[in-house]
């Protein structure tokens, strides 16, 4: 078993993002027709193009944006976005940066050193893959909610009745990680403590609270409210 601190540092690993690059690249596929395209994306990939689609954010900040394979999905698909993506991982954001041909979208930058000014640069900060393999998921997730982004795109969540917990796995046969578990009503609570009007998205579409009761959802869209 992992240590926390080892849990945390985990995806600071070349390998890893070598892997992931690979298998988004298959996932992307080639310059076919877009059904085909759609056909190998990720369950998150088409979550991400229906929501980005239904709100329509001018400038998006992915955190934790490993390898940036979700830069494309937005150039294939969303219309007028601007995207940068951030990673903790240098080896990620050097990947990032050769592979897409834009490496002026991507930087290296910590969540835990993200700061008001950073985050309210852009209308959306897009959350694809971080809380759920951090061993810290709330906190991560208060401390960002604390820099009041404008709107906040949270994805790849999975949630409990239970008190919150991980659950820790073997990612790419490389490194040890976990899937975090958020307590659903103190999500809720802590969601609109910072208020935020919030939309579950569900494996059918952007949902509201009321109708979504019963089922867990896959993410969530936090609009701010206007004051």
């Amino acid at each position: 078993m992992a240590n926390f601190n080892e849990l945390k540092e985990s995806w600071k690993n070349k390998a890893v993002f070598e892997k992931q690059l690979s298998l988004n690249l298959e996932q992307l596929g080639s310059n076919q027709s877009a059904v085909i395209i759609e056909a190998s994306y990720p369950p998150h990939w088409l979550e991400l193009k229906s929501v980005l689609e239904h709100f329509r954010p001018k400038t998006v900040l992915e955190i934790g944006c490993g390898v940036g394979a979700a830069s494309q999905v937005i150039e294939r698909h969303i219309n007028g976005v601007e995207y940068n993506g951030s990673d903790y991982s240098e080896e990620a954001i050097d990947i990032a940066k050769r592979q897409w041909g834009t490496p002026e979208k991507f930087f290296v930058q910590d969540l835990w050193q993200l700061t008001e000014e950073i985050v309210q640069k852009y209308e959306c900060i897009l959350e694809g893959a971080v809380f759920d393999v951090m061993p810290d998921g709330d906190e991560a997730l208060s401390f960002l909610l604390n820099l009041k982004p404008h709107n906040l795109y949270l994805q790849r969540m999975q949630f409990t009745n239970e008190p919150s917990y991980y659950v820790e796995y073997e990612a790419y046969r490389e490194i040890k990680t976990v899937q975090y578990y958020h307590n659903y009503n103190d999500f809720i609570e802590v969601a609109e403590s910072h208020n935020y009007e919030m939309f579950p998205v569900l494996r059918n579409g952007i949902s509201s609270l009321a109708d979504s009761e019963g089922n867990y959802p896959t993410g969530f869209y936090l609009k701010g409210k206007k004051s």
